[in-house]
């Protein structure tokens, strides 16, 4: 294989939203149960009509209870039970007929589903790699589906590219650690952290044996200390500038008065190195061509795959629930898939000896 593309596609899981169980809808419930504990024991049928007084008042909330929840003594320790078996399960939202969905972005809005991924050949079209995960970001996928399609075919691409959702320093050094070869979409670490200055953080230079950067002018940045990322929790190691005090560009490099300092993650190198390879030509082109919905003739990229199940299958929705039993289905569908295009070839090469 020379080249694959990678890529995730949301479907929705075989469940209603209004099943599930919902953080801040039980919290409302629970703090208007509250503030009307005493008409509430009074009068369930009075209840019922403020809630839907309130839910007229403010627009998108709502309120309305199901007709089995409508009974005082069920009322409260629904709630309980509810907001108990979110904090459990670590979520906000929660599907009472299928546990393992989770809430996702999908193409018909926020509906509980699957992540759905695949990789795919580029030059046949064929399915190399294909998984069911829970989170809704792609992030932490890319090395795992990688893993897969070593475990499945022996060995990976020549290349991997994979969109913007992908990115990830963490990951793009795992890739560097096992000798995957991957092109990612850097849009968003380059819409963050570029300045458009040429004392941007990327255009510094490591030195390793002497561990220190050196600026685009030539300065010096030495090891000062460690620190824990806030976000991350991850360590950062932050570098010094050492001759701020004298250098003629201190002040577009940093307004500090300290002078100019980085913060340089883990994962830091690894970013470094796939920016500078996106830099050459023909990485620039395969990024690009990366959705393209090729003819027959061209390479068949990851989107048409997934427009095929969606449009042409008309497959947009799980039939079965429990991640287990959807990560089958997945497996089924793309298998499909792969006979179809090995039918396809196979038909296109009888065809042709049969003309020759």
């Amino acid at each position: 294989m020379i080249l694959n593309a990678v890529d995730g596609t949301k479907i929705r899981a075989d469940v209603s939203r209004e099943s599930g169980l919902h953080e801040e809808r039980l919290k409302d419930l629970l703090w208007f149960e509250a503030h009307h504990k005493k008409r509430l024991n009074e009068s369930v049928d009075e209840v019922c009509d403020q809630i839907e007084e309130a839910e007229e008042k403010e627009e998108g909330k709502e309120y309305k209870l199901p007709d089995k929840l409508a009974e005082k003594e069920r009322l409260r320790d629904f709630i309980q039970r509810g907001l108990e078996e979110l904090e459990k399960e670590g979520e906000s939202h929660l599907s009472l007929t299928d546990k393992d969905a989770r809430m996702m972005i999908t193409g018909e809005g926020i509906k509980f589903a699957y992540n759905a991924q695949a990789v795919v050949d580029a030059k046949t079209g064929v399915i190399v790699g294909a998984e069911v995960v829970q989170e809704e970001s792609d992030n932490f996928e890319l090395v795992e589906m990688l893993d897969e399609v070593k475990e499945n075919v022996g060995k990976v691409a020549k290349e991997t590219v994979a969109d913007a959702g992908y990115f990830s320093g963490e990951e793009l050094k795992k890739a560097e650690d096992n000798s995957y070869e991957v092109l990612v979409d850097t849009t968003i670490v380059e819409k963050k952290d570029s300045s458009g200055s040429e004392f941007e953080i990327w255009n510094f230079r490591y030195n390793r044996e002497a561990d220190m950067w050196i600026c685009p002018k030539g300065g010096v940045l030495r090891f000062e200390r460690e620190q824990k990322h806030r976000g991350k929790g991850y360590m950062v190691r932050v570098y010094r500038c050492q001759g701020y005090e004298g250098c003629v560009h201190r002040w577009k490099c940093s307004q500090s008065k300290k002078g100019r300092t980085i913060g340089v993650s883990p994962y830091h190198l690894a970013i470094v190195n796939q920016l500078k390879k996106q830099k050459q030509a023909e990485n620039k082109a395969l990024l690009k061509k990366r959705k393209t919905i090729a003819s027959r003739r061209s390479p068949v990229w990851v989107e048409p795959v997934f427009g095929i199940i969606k449009s042409v299958l008309n497959f947009r929705r799980w039939t079965v629930r429990g991640v287990e039993n959807v990560r089958a289905q997945w497996f089924l569908i793309c298998t499909a898939i792969n006979l179809r295009k090995i039918y396809l070839r196979w038909r296109s090469v009888c065809l042709s000896d049969m003309c020759a």
